[in-house]
């Protein structure tokens, strides 16, 4: 947590109220700088002084906390709305599953299922660098792995020149996701074009899936992965029928975190409110 911008937020602003939420988010400063957790302190405490902050102020903070820290406001009494201030939201394992593979999804109605196109924009020399980071029957994952270490950056490079597009929206769709990063840096390929060259090396325009069989080639292991990739392909699919079906992928993947079941009880209210209007509306023509 950035717990000095917290405290430097606070210095001008006037007020009893607001000179109290300065003394606690200073205390709050010096803690961090002790090495103490934001767990430390009463999370209800520290929302209840930041609600003192004006909104502009609250916006600057919201910039500056980490991922952790807004989970734990989300949960105190005016978390949300203080949230909304901030310009963030909680974000669960759940959450970045499904924000992960709707963009997955996105990514191959955009480009397509075949890597076909991507490798007639490339030039020899690159077409050679992904044949040769290709896996063969006879590589063990650690001249696997050595082989992506010493030609994955240099192959990353010359695909993000010649497919720029391609490049750039395969990686930005894997920082959704952290359990993908971390798979990226695992393998060395945690760099712009990084993604794209594993999916061009495995034949895949799902970059979750290159990830995953990269990190099985390689020996190496990242939990996750494969269930955003199933997800993400669910996701390509309804997207080619006419948009993210979030209800089939609820359904279909019960590892979402089970405090999803609430939003599918309000989507499930709203269509029977539908189909009700709907009937109201034949029966009046």
């Amino acid at each position: 947590m950035a717990v000095g911008a917290l405290a430097r937020s606070g210095a001008n602003i006037a007020g009893s109220a607001a000179d109290a939420a300065r003394a606690v988010l200073k205390n709050l400063d010096e803690a961090a700088m002790a090495g103490k957790s934001v767990k430390t302190f009463n999370i209800d405490d520290i929302a209840a002084s930041l609600k003192n902050l004006p909104e502009s102020e609250l916006a600057t903070i919201g910039k500056s906390l980490d991922q952790k820290t807004v989970n734990l406001l989300a949960k105190t009494a005016d978390g949300q709305e203080l949230l909304v201030k901030m310009g963030r939201r909680q974000v669960t394992v759940g959450t970045r599953i499904t924000d992960a593979a709707r963009a997955g999804g996105d990514f191959m109605k955009r480009f397509g299922n075949s890597t076909a196109g991507v490798m007639s924009k490339l030039n020899d020399s690159a077409k050679k660098t992904i044949n040769r980071l290709t896996k063969k029957p006879s590589d063990t994952a650690a001249q696997q792995a050595t082989k992506l270490q010493r030609e994955g950056a240099d192959a990353a490079k010359e695909v993000a020149e010649q497919a720029p597009d391609v490049a750039r929206a395969a990686d930005d769709v894997v920082e959704l996701s952290p359990e993908a990063k971390s798979g990226l840096k695992k393998i060395g390929m945690y760099t712009a074009g990084g993604t794209l060259v594993l999916m061009l090396v495995y034949n895949t325009m799902n970059p979750f899936e290159a990830i995953h069989e990269a990190l099985k080639d390689t020996g190496s292991v990242a939990s996750g992965i494969k269930e955003i990739a199933d997800a993400a392909a669910g996701a390509a699919k309804d997207a080619a029928t006419g948009g993210f079906n979030f209800i089939s992928f609820m359904t279909k993947n019960s590892w979402v975190s089970g405090s999803s079941s609430v939003l599918i009880m309000i989507i499930c209210v709203a269509l029977i409110a539908m189909s009700f209007l709907g009937r109201s509306k034949r029966l009046k023509n």
